[in-house]
């Protein structure tokens, strides 16, 4: 028995008509695998290069002020310092200062004990006492009775000369009654001179001397009592010391006597000569008389004619000691004076040290008790008010350096402060050592500071070009192709190359001139990096289809 089937009838397939949908289907798969790889590759390349971005070292882009400067080192020094040291020798009394003061200009650092002084202080004391005296006596100008002197001096020419001429046309015309007269003056000025010099009795000089007499007898006795208070103690070096001031001060007031005894002396001698001049003046009236009764005597003639021409040099020297006295005091006398003056404020002045400048008192070598000698050593002074320092430059930037250029200073004592300076000098002539040329520059601290001091090693950066608000990338950031600056910009994670124009530099920053980079750009300052530059690489398919992905490769490196 024959089975049948009931359903849907088969179709038999058509020839050739299989073949085409199986290369569609080949087809289809090969671009849905082709799609799919080149998406996973570009997301890995992607990935790859987010990835590279993410471990690039940046930094911003800022606006600044970029210094150029040149290092240099040095010690700090003051510009002027100074030992003070003793002129003289004894020992010491006060001491004014101590160390860390400041002392101005004049003040008085330490002084001679005054109880303790040598004799040789002692004279230089007395010598600056007379000759203040003698500089006051030429200052006040003459006094009432050397004035009064000299204009008697001037009469007494005049009269001699009247008296001469007198004589001498006696001579030449005896007369009696002439003669007469010539005795009565003669007789006058006799009786004038007698009573100048009784006058001499009642005179200042005579006073001074009485008391001068007595101030020196008190200072005898003292030393008289002295010495004999001291029987048996003379081998003590105070009572020594005593008695020797003693005896210095007697004679001082000794020597003052003589010089009064002296200058009356010398006054009255003079009051004495014009006595006897007037004398024989009168007793030569009374013999011109009695020859011109006799006639005319030529030996008489020439005599007078002599006598009217000394006569004559005497006015004239009598009227111009007068008019020197009545001009004041000459200014020559007085210049030597005030020189004389000096020289004993001078000696006594070496008792007392002052200080020659306004500075800080670094070290006190004397104190009170010491013995001292001359030229030693007592105090050191120093300005601390400004410091300068002294750096070498070398050769290859000294050409930079000019006079008034600011400097930053630091010192290690002082880390975290900064100090201003002010460059003063620039050495024209450079020092060799060891093949090696550099030039002193001198630097001046402006602004000192307590924690400054002398001695101390300090840093210098001398500012030798400066520009204010300019844009800054740092040194590592930029980059150099075929002669052309640049940097690397991270935009938008990927690292893009922008060309620059570079102007002044330093150790750290460059100033950007020119170019599209601006402020808060992040630059790449990675050594080993290289910047993305974006390509176009066409993936085409049927029909002419295509995409775009992006090709990790960068500018040339640095």
């Amino acid at each position: 028995m024959r089975r049948q089937t009931i359903g849907r009838p088969e179709v038999a397939p058509a020839e050739g008509g299989t073949a085409v949908n199986k290369r569609i289907l080949v087809i289809a798969a090969a671009v849905i695998l082709a799609v799919g790889l080149s998406g996973y590759y570009v997301y890995t390349r992607m990935a790859a290069a987010r990835a590279s971005a993410d471990t690039l070292q940046t930094a911003e882009v800022t606006r600044g002020t970029l210094v150029v400067s040149v290092s240099a080192a040095g010690t700090l020094a003051s510009p002027q310092t100074a030992t003070v040291t003793w002129q003289t020798s004894g020992t010491v009394g006060q001491v004014n200062v101590t160390v860390g003061q400041v002392v101005e200009a004049g003040a008085v650092l330490m002084e001679l004990d005054p109880d303790r002084a040598t004799p040789a202080m002692l004279q230089a004391q007395a010598d600056l006492l007379t000759a203040q005296a003698e500089l006051d006596t030429l200052l006040a100008g003459p006094t009432a009775q050397q004035l009064a002197d000299a204009r008697l001096a001037v009469i007494q020419a005049q009269q001699a000369i009247t008296t001469a001429q007198r004589n001498l046309n006696s001579v030449l015309n005896p007369v009696s009654a002439s003669l007469l007269d010539q005795v009565e003056d003669a007789r006058v000025a006799l009786e004038t001179a007698q009573a100048n010099l009784q006058l001499l009795n009642a005179s200042p000089d005579i006073a001074a001397l009485q008391n001068q007499t007595f101030i020196t007898n008190w200072y005898l006795n003292r030393l008289n009592q002295i010495k004999a208070e001291s029987q048996g103690y003379e081998s003590n070096p105070d009572i020594r010391d005593k008695i020797e001031r003693a005896q210095i001060d007697y004679q001082a007031q000794l020597d003052k006597l003589y010089t009064l005894q002296l200058q009356i002396d010398t006054t009255r001698n003079s009051k004495a000569n014009e006595v006897r001049n007037a004398q024989s003046a009168y007793d030569q009236a009374v013999a011109n008389l009695a020859a011109a009764q006799q006639g005319p005597d030529n030996a008489r003639v020439r005599l007078y004619q002599a006598q009217l021409e000394v006569a004559q040099a005497n006015l004239k020297q009598a009227e111009a000691n007068l008019a020197e006295l009545e001009a004041g005091p000459d200014p020559v006398s007085v210049a030597a004076a005030r020189a004389k003056l000096a020289k004993a404020q001078a000696v006594v002045d070496a008792a007392r040290l002052t200080a020659p400048f306004r500075g800080t008192v670094v070290a006190v070598l004397s104190q009170p008790g010491d013995s001292v000698t001359a030229n030693q050593a007592a105090v050191e002074l120093a300005d601390l008010s400004r410091f300068e320092l002294e750096v070498n430059v070398a050769e290859i930037d000294i050409n930079s350096i000019v006079v008034g250029q600011t400097a930053e200073l630091t010192v290690d004592a002082a880390p975290d402060q900064t100090f201003q300076g002010q460059v003063t000098a620039v050495a024209y002539v450079g020092t060799a050592q060891q093949g090696v040329v550099n030039f002193p520059v001198t630097i001046v601290i402006t602004d000192p500071d307590p924690a400054l001091k002398p001695g101390m090693t300090a840093g210098v950066a001398i500012v030798t070009e400066r520009h204010e608000n300019v844009l800054l990338v740092p040194n590592r950031a930029l980059r150099t192709s075929a002669g052309q600056r640049a940097v690397t910009v991270l935009y938008e994670g990927q690292p893009i190359a922008v060309p620059v124009t570079v102007g002044l530099s330093n150790d750290t920053f460059s100033e950007i001139l020119a170019g599209s980079l601006r402020e808060g750009d992040a630059v790449v300052i990675n050594t080993t990096t290289t910047a993305t530059t974006a390509t176009r690489q066409n993936f085409g398919g049927p029909g002419g289809g295509g995409f775009f992905i992006v090709n990790d490769g960068g500018p040339p490196g640095p």
